[in-house]
């Protein structure tokens, strides 16, 4: 008997601090990337009182920028 799981995809999401991080790159340039870049991933409301970035789309993101020579 074949029997396949499918396990639901849940959205992990990172706080500001933790994009800094992930990107090695300044708060001021993650809030320029938000207003210029339109390819730049949007902060989501998460609760009334945060918001928070998806990692999948922060990492795709970051997959897609050319690395410095």
């Amino acid at each position: 008997m074949n029997v396949e799981i499918k396990a639901k995809q849940q959205t992990i999401f990172v706080s500001l601090h933790q994009v800094v991080e992930l990107l090695t790159l300044s708060e001021s340039t993650i809030r320029r990337l938000e207003l210029r870049d339109k390819s730049f991933p949007r902060r989501r409301q998460i609760s009334s009182r945060r918001v928070g970035w998806a990692l999948n789309e922060i990492q795709e993101w970051a997959a897609t920028r050319q690395n410095a020579e």
